[in-house]
């Protein structure tokens, strides 16, 4: 471009003829055309626009999709979000999120994760609904009436409506012990429910299909490496949790020795002077969960004096996965049990419990749907029933749960 500048300058300069000044801005021309087709993209700079959210509301919403081949055969890969309000993806390491990474995984799964709580998470409620429309089944975590539960019956059709495709299903993985809805339509919103306690199971009764699924990361979350006796250990108590009045935390001065707090990055001040004053260390600010493994390690106990609806599900398990001894509230039946039950669940058992709720969902039509054996009275056996799947050939379950002979229809 440049000496074709010069030498027409040079022409107009010396006077060349017109033929020559033709073919010079002729070669200019041509120089021109191939630089503006380098910089314009194919198909003319058009946006091309889908019914996906846009890549603004993607990044921030953390969006991240498992690249796995379609398998050969008639069985294709289920298509299916996560639609959760929490921490990104990568940054989420706790039981429900390492068996979500677990499901990915699986060659007959394709999922989305959507975070409604991240940045821009506002923009295009519509075009998000629509996307999680064309998929397979959604999988929501949420407690009932909180702020992901309210944004999926505010934007998503409910069952029997012409916008809700008939072989899509929607799924609840219930965070907390809220009571469901009292109008038996309204819990019947979500094809299944996937439920934590044996506490709160009971209240799941109305509604044809519900699944336990529950877990702690044991990959995080585990004894220590080296046997040491308890009495050495650096705390004598731990608690973990916000520094709230149903949390009870202030249960903590009646301790003796060596006390731990752990609280998270919202503490109030004068709680955590109150707890420095009584001799409690108090550890302020984010802690990363491989940390909180450690600090649980050097724990000889966990209190968790909660009431029942101060949440303590998720400290019980990653407490007694760590090897420490937990003592929880006598007026709190629902954490009595997880103490006291013989199995520790993890991440494993979780995410297969997670694939059982969606292969029930997804090949028994809605007229046809029937719970499961109740799978507290029968852990293993619930996974056995006559479901349309599969079976693999494993024999037997394990101390973590895992069920023998299950079912797959998502790997």
């Amino acid at each position: 471009f440049f000496f074709s500048c010069l030498n027409f300058w040079f022409c107009m300069r010396a006077r060349c003829n017109v033929v020559v000044v033709c073919l010079l801005l002729f070669v200019l021309l041509a120089v021109l055309l191939v630089l503006w087709g380098t910089l314009t993209p194919v198909g003319g700079g058009a946006a091309h626009h889908s019914d996906r959210p846009d890549q603004n509301f993607v990044h921030h919403m953390h969006r991240h999709t498992t690249a796995v081949e379609k398998p050969e055969g008639e069985r294709r890969a289920r298509q299916g979000a996560l639609l959760y309000w929490g921490p990104a993806r990568d940054e989420w390491e706790d039981g429900f999120a390492a068996a979500v990474k677990e499901l990915e995984q699986w060659p007959l799964v394709n999922l989305t994760w959507l975070n409604l709580g991240a940045a821009s998470s506002d923009r295009h409620p519509e075009r998000v609904a629509r996307f999680l429309l064309g998929l397979d089944f959604v999988l929501v975590k949420s407690n009932w009436n909180w702020k992901v539960d309210t944004w999926a019956r505010a934007h998503l059709p409910p069952p029997g409506a012409a916008q809700r495709p008939s072989g899509w299903r929607l799924l609840l993985a219930i965070a907390g012990v809220h009571p469901p809805p009292a109008d038996r339509a309204q819990l019947l919103f979500y094809d299944a429910l996937f439920y934590e306690t044996e506490w709160y199971q009971p209240q799941l009764q109305a509604h044809p299909l519900v699944i336990h699924a529950f877990g702690t990361n044991t990959a995080i979350m585990h004894p220590p490496r080296a046997e040491h006796p308890r009495s050495q250990r650096l705390w004598n108590w731990t608690f973990v949790g916000q520094l709230l009045p149903y949390k009870r935390p202030m249960q903590i001065l009646q301790k003796t020795g060596p006390r731990l707090v752990v609280p998270g990055p919202t503490a109030g001040a004068s709680e955590i002077q109150a707890l420095e004053r009584g001799g409690v260390t108090v550890l302020q600010g984010k802690v990363a969960y491989a940390d909180l493994a450690a600090l649980l390690r050097l724990s000889q106990h966990v209190l968790a004096p909660m009431e029942v609806a101060g949440g303590g599900e998720r400290a019980v398990l990653e407490a007694r996965a760590c090897g420490a001894e937990v003592e929880v509230a006598s007026d709190n039946p629902k954490l009595l049990q997880l103490a006291a039950h013989p199995i520790l669940w993890d991440q494993h058992y979780y995410a297969h419990r997670l694939e059982l709720g969606i292969c029930w969902a997804l090949t028994l039509p809605p007229a046809a749907r029937h719970s499961p054996p109740a799978p507290f009275h029968v852990l293993h056996a619930d996974v056995d029933a006559a479901a349309p799947i599969a079976a693999d050939e494993t024999g037997a379950g394990n101390a973590q749960g895992h069920p023998p002979g299950r079912r797959r229809c998502l790997h």
